[in-house]
């Protein structure tokens, strides 16, 4: 072959090659006939059982009419599809309505375009850690009833909170608690007829009482005359020192309220009544009195025989000054 013929090959194969690229980089420059741009999800962060939209746009950049079908994924399940037809060089917008009801966060997909949306936790309030200070006071003498009141919760919450004194609201106040925050809430009210009042707020009961200074002992012996009979049955009690006054009060102002009488009358049942020296029970409930002011440990709350005895046994100064403990 020679040089002419040569070089006319070269120029043939050099001026296919130049046209296939061409044809390529035209073809790879090409749109698609549809597009969905984007991914819309609103609100983003919702309460339990509040709605979410999920839209997205449809493009036809095509000169003839499209059908897609539009499927929603959330957390990797298909849950929803539309099939949406869109006329040449316009935009169709498809829209989901999503609802849960669990806290937690939700991914969504719709044609591979990915997003998430957030459920969050209700407010959750909890009144707990009633607190009657002072339990026992003189006729006029202020008492203050105070509770806590959390939200656990990821949303600010709003409770009403009411104080009920024997059994009549005696006042109410309205509370806003930010999610993951405690507050303090207090009602401060007087009495000056002597006597036992009954605290109620938000489930949570507790005693008031109002007596005659140095007069609950009284006031025991008026309300439970067996009781107190029993009480001065005790061994511990037969010389009475600033000590045993304290326990006897802390036992009077147990045994005055209402929701631990039958525990004191399961106490006062044991053994044989004629018999007996003394209520064995009600001289333990005293060794733990000794130690306590039963506004932590109260034995009464729940009551039972073997773990009063027994507490009194381990636990109790008194029975340690003894050297009675059984192993």
């Amino acid at each position: 072959m020679d040089r002419h013929n040569l070089r006319y090959l070269s120029f043939i194969l050099l001026t296919f090659l130049l046209l296939t690229s061409s044809v390529v980089a035209c073809a790879s420059t090409i749109p698609r006939e549809s597009e969905a741009p984007s991914l819309k999800i609103t609100p983003q962060v919702v309460k339990p059982g509040e709605p979410v939209i999920i839209s997205t746009q449809i493009r036809n950049i095509g000169h003839s009419d499209e059908t897609h079908t539009v499927t929603l994924a959330i957390n990797g399940a298909k849950t929803q599809t539309k099939v949406v037809k869109v006329a040449p060089k316009k935009t169709e917008t498809v829209t989901f309505t999503v609802v849960k009801n669990e806290p937690g966060t939700y991914n969504v997909e719709v044609n591979n375009l990915i997003g998430s949306f957030r459920v969050v936790k209700p407010a959750d309030l909890v009144v707990s850690n009633l607190l009657i200070t002072p339990a026992i006071v003189e006729p006029g003498q202020e008492i203050t009833v105070s509770v806590d009141i959390s939200n656990s919760g990821e949303v600010e919450g709003s409770h009403s909170i009411a104080l009920v004194i024997n059994g009549s609201r005696a006042e109410s106040k309205e509370l806003t608690v930010a999610p993951g925050v405690t507050k303090r809430v207090s009602f401060t009210f007087t009495r000056n007829a002597v006597g036992s009042y009954s605290i109620e707020v938000d489930g949570l009961s507790g005693l008031a009482i109002v007596a005659e200074a140095g007069n609950i002992v009284a006031q025991l012996s008026a309300t439970y005359p067996e009781l107190y009979e029993e009480l001065f049955k005790l061994p511990d009690l037969q010389e009475i020192d600033d000590k045993d006054r304290e326990a006897i009060e802390d036992i009077a102002y147990l045994a005055l309220d209402p929701k631990y009488r039958p525990a004191f009358e399961a106490m006062l049942g044991e053994g044989i009544k004629e018999k007996r020296k003394y209520c064995t029970p009600l001289e333990a409930l005293l060794w733990i009195a000794y130690d306590n002011e039963f506004d932590g440990y109260n034995p009464m709350r729940d009551y039972s025989l073997a773990k009063l005895m027994g507490d009194a046994w381990k636990n109790t100064t008194t029975s340690k000054n003894l050297g009675k403990v059984p192993k």
